[in-house]
């Protein structure tokens, strides 16, 4: 993650770095410095992994920026910069449609399909993405691009990122445990619940079993009753009332 403070520490920095240039290669050829020699410093800085406050913002992906004044004084304080969160213009770029597009698209995909896409629109990149390709396994020469200040302030921030990091581990832990907690009472709630249901299934089943055992003698009883009807019957004629 790059702060906005650390953008403006390497900003000043790369400032640092072309005013001593300036000021030495005055004093080789002797001639008056002045400040209106120190040109306009761009800061760029490429996020692969974009920090959340740039997902406010999904349909954008250069981010510029500079220095002015709320009276509108126009002065020229040379410090400019551009963010650009390389994972939302993957998203949502998916064509070579500018050369930009193409830059873009060689720093930030490793899929060699987009690669072969900028290669055919921008044939010049063949040699430039085989530069960049050796370049990724030579560390050592990026990390000569800023001062031992920044390299400090690097490790600082490192430092600080893991401490926060491990923090948040530990917060997720934490939750993580309750809520392992939580399910476990929950699942023994269930656990006494899907017991007491099968109490109560096994009563159902009894109960309906009794029914049916009812039913039958109540049948039984019925076939008995006619029978014995059809007996008297046979016996001693229809009784008053009945139908011959």
């Amino acid at each position: 993650m790059i702060p906005g403070q650390r953008c403006a520490c390497y900003s000043s920095d790369l400032v640092m770095r072309q005013y001593s240039q300036v000021r030495s290669k005055c004093r080789e050829e002797n001639k008056p410095f002045s400040y209106q020699q120190i040109c306009k410093v761009y800061t760029i800085v490429l996020f692969q992994h974009s920090p959340r406050e740039f997902q406010q913002y999904p349909e954008e992906y250069l981010h510029y920026a500079k220095q002015q004044f709320n009276t509108g004084l126009k002065l020229d304080l040379v410090q400019e910069y551009l963010l650009i969160p390389l994972d939302i213009f993957l998203k949502k770029h998916q064509n070579i449609d500018k050369k930009l597009d193409a830059w873009l698209t060689l720093i930030a995909s490793d899929e060699m399909e987009r690669i072969r896409e900028v290669i055919r629109a921008y044939p010049e990149f063949g040699e430039i993405y085989c530069q960049v390709f050796r370049f990724r396994y030579q560390m050592e020469e990026l990390m000569n691009m800023f001062s031992d200040a920044l390299k400090i302030m690097d490790a600082n921030t490192t430092k600080y990122m893991v401490e926060q990091l491990t923090d948040e581990n530990e917060q997720q832990r934490e939750t993580i445990k309750k809520q392992g907690e939580t399910i476990g009472q929950q699942g023994e709630t269930i656990k006494k619940q899907g017991e007491t249901i099968g109490q109560q299934g096994k009563a159902i089943k009894k109960k309906d079993e009794m029914i049916e055992q009812l039913t039958d003698e109540n049948r039984q009883l019925q076939e008995r009753v006619e029978r014995l009807e059809a007996f008297v019957t046979s016996k001693f004629g229809p009784m008053d009332g009945e139908e011959v």
